[in-house]
């Protein structure tokens, strides 16, 4: 039987996992420039995750978001079967000069111990539909030229390859591929 997942919001009830996702992909991920895409910056709250929690909040409304930042929505992706975490997926509302540039609308990412199982596309999948859902009909997503994983996870969901940019990440030149994805309205 195939897993079902769903996107959750983070909570305390996901702290110990969270905590583990981060302990992991450190052990795991030697590429800095990929480790911790899509983590809206959990991995720099591991000694304190209520404050993570409570940053995410900021990113909601315009009155309280940081400078140079987008109204952003950060989810964990659970199997439903035994909820257990498996990625994290961030839903960025709109772009700015360097989202539009580099970052894209998405970034996400799946726990080590959890990838190849195609779970990748199934959370880029309902990432996705909360696009649809919130009216968003066009959607970037872009990955380092290198990351053929992600590039055929893009395209498997329907991204039509735009082009190829250079960049800066971690202080190492970089090339990201751009890829859209057009929603329709159901």
């Amino acid at each position: 039987m195939e897993d079902e997942l769903i996107l959750v919001k983070p909570s305390i009830e996901y702290e110990e996992q969270a905590i583990n996702f981060i302990n992991e992909v450190e052990l795991v991920d030697t590429d800095e420039k990929i480790r911790y895409a899509g983590f809206s910056e959990l991995q720099k709250y591991k000694d304190n995750y209520i404050e993570w929690l409570k940053k995410l909040e900021l990113y909601k409304k315009e009155e309280t978001l940081p400078e140079g930042k987008v109204i952003a929505d950060t989810f964990f992706t659970v199997k439903k079967s035994d909820n257990k975490l498996v990625g994290i997926i961030n839903i960025r509302h709109e772009l700015n000069d360097s989202l539009y540039n580099y970052g894209g609308h998405i970034g996400y990412s799946i726990l080590p111990s959890e990838r190849r199982r195609g779970y990748a596309y199934k959370q880029l999948l309902l990432g996705l539909e909360y696009y649809r859902s919130i009216g968003v009909r066009r959607v970037m997503i872009s990955c380092l030229d290198y990351n053929i994983g992600s590039a055929k996870t893009i395209e498997k969901a329907g991204g039509v390859y735009e082009n190829t940019v250079k960049g800066e990440k971690c202080g190492q030149e970089v090339y990201y591929k751009r890829y859209w994805v057009s929603l329709k309205k159901r």
